[in-house]
């Protein structure tokens, strides 16, 4: 698999390797969607660090960004995190993220999980 899930209490880690597709990223939101972990889980990071995302077109990701607004929307205090440091995987996130636009604030790139814990409001 390209992806690993890591949970945790206050967040569920979506963690991609090597390249992926938009298939890939599909499969990913739908194994944790389909967690009953996951609706006791306040948080979701979108760890896009370490893999290659020149196959993935965010604009047929329509179905994922579906559930993550709906998650976004129906859930109180849900908040989702994308880590992307590469600058095309950079690019990737923002877009994705722009699909959100003037419909929630909860969802937002970050380099590294330490920089996003303080939006997060947990302490290590």
């Amino acid at each position: 698999m390209p992806y690993q899930v890591d949970w945790n209490s206050d967040f569920v880690h979506v963690i991609y390797s090597g390249e992926i597709s938009n298939e890939e990223i599909r499969h990913a939101h739908y194994e944790v969607n389909n967690d009953s972990r996951f609706s006791k889980c306040p948080n979701l990071i979108l760890d896009i660090t370490d893999c290659k995302m020149e196959r993935v077109e965010v604009p047929k990701l329509v179905g994922v960004a579906g559930l993550d607004l709906t998650n976004l929307k129906r859930r109180d205090g849900h908040k989702i995190i994308m880590l992307a440091k590469d600058p095309l995987n950079v690019q990737k996130a923002k877009t994705y993220i722009k699909l959100f636009k003037k419909l929630t604030p909860n969802i937002k790139l970050f380099h590294s999980v330490e920089e996003a814990i303080p939006w997060l409001n947990l302490s290590f």
